[in-house]
């Protein structure tokens, strides 16, 4: 057999064990770094700079929507963000923080309620009676 088959044998059967291989998903990925990634967008929050926020906002809401009850440990920390960003008169700001509540009160996949959305009730309403009067 020629040495060149072999080389593309070889190659061949290199291709066949990486398509073999389980990987993590990156939904698995997003559940196992979590506190990094609530910690670090928390931070970014501090920040001035509107677009941002916005940004952060924007990323809050997506990882509301996949990783549903796991981001509700976090909702006290996030909620007073919310509440601030109400006042920034930014419209993309308030979409997107408006988003993180409906994705996370919304009723969990163990059959209850947000206990967040129950103990900061009255927050909440107040947040959304704000966000209804914006202008």
């Amino acid at each position: 057999m020629k040495a060149s088959t072999l080389v593309d044998q070889q190659q061949n059967q290199d291709v066949f064990d990486l398509s073999m291989k389980k990987t993590k998903s990156w939904v698995k990925e997003l559940h196992d770094s979590d506190e990094a990634i609530v910690k670090s967008l928390l931070k970014q929050l501090k920040t001035k700079n509107i677009k941002v926020k916005v940004a952060v906002m924007k990323t809050f809401s997506v990882l509301a929507m996949v990783l549903q009850d796991k981001l509700e440990k976090y909702l006290p920390q996030i909620i007073p963000n919310i509440e601030q960003s109400i006042h920034e008169n930014n419209n993309d700001l308030l979409t997107f923080s408006l988003s993180i509540l409906q994705y996370t009160f919304r009723i969990s996949e163990s059959g209850g309620y947000s206990k967040t959305a129950q103990t900061s009730c009255e927050l909440i309403s107040k947040i959304l009676t704000q966000a209804l009067n914006h202008s």
